[in-house]
C-alpha cells in the first residue's frame, strides 16, 4: 500500500471488517464501498467458508 509513518489514511467499517486505504490517489469512499459490497454478496459463502477456517471450525463436506 505503501503508506508510511504519518500518512493519511482512510479508515472503513465494513461489516466485521476494518478497510485500511490510503487517502491520495483512493477511489471515492461510495464508489468503493458499492464496489466491495457487490464483491461480498456475490462471494459470500467463500468468505464464510474461510472465516470459519480461519476460526478452526471449518469442516469439509461430506460427498
Amino acid at each position: 500500500m505503501d503508506v508510511k509513518e504519518g500518512s493519511e489514511v482512510r479508515l472503513t467499517l465494513v461489516g466485521n471488517q476494518v478497510v485500511v486505504e490510503p487517502v491520495e490517489g483512493s477511489v471515492a469512499d461510495g464508489a468503493f464501498r458499492r464496489a466491495f459490497a457487490a464483491v461480498l454478496r456475490r462471494h459470500r459463502q467463500g468468505f464464510r467458508l474461510l472465516a470459519d477456517y480461519d476460526r478452526g471450525t471449518w469442516r469439509p463436506s461430506r460427498q
